[in-house]
């Protein structure tokens, strides 16, 4: 089964927006209360099943005497959501990324739910991310 075209197929049906950046992965953005924008990458892992990825790049840049406060930030959202990963990727940006394993005939259901409980988790920490950044 190509859980991306049937993901594709019921955004398209629910006039949901997105936009392919590649074959397998395209991207919503959506805005928040504490964000204007929030740019989550969607994709699918062939070699594991299909398996959905997502992930919200640029965070917050944290360089030089900024590095420990960024990886501080990252642990402390890591205790508080244990779905969602924050790490510092080698740019010293902060990314978040969750996966999953889905159940056959409920993608749409299941990705909806991960994408907003990823929307929600990014807008609710990007405070404190920013707070990290420039304290």
């Amino acid at each position: 089964m190509n859980y991306y075209n049937e993901l594709k197929n019921k955004l398209d049906q629910n006039n949901l927006p997105y936009r392919e950046i590649k074959d397998g992965v395209m991207e919503i953005v959506q805005g928040g209360k504490n964000v204007n924008s929030i740019r989550l990458v969607i994709g699918f892992n062939e070699a594991e099943d299909n398996r959905p990825w997502i992930k919200c790049y640029d965070l917050g840049k944290f360089e030089g005497d900024k590095y420990a406060a960024g990886l501080m930030a990252c642990n402390e959202a890591n205790n508080r959501y244990r779905w969602i990963r924050f790490y510092m990727d080698n740019d010293n940006d902060v990314t978040a990324e969750m996966d999953a394993i889905l159940s056959e005939g409920s993608i749409f259901d299941e990705m909806m739910e991960l994408i907003v409980r990823m929307l929600r988790v990014i807008d609710e920490l990007y405070p404190s991310f920013m707070k990290a950044r420039w304290a």
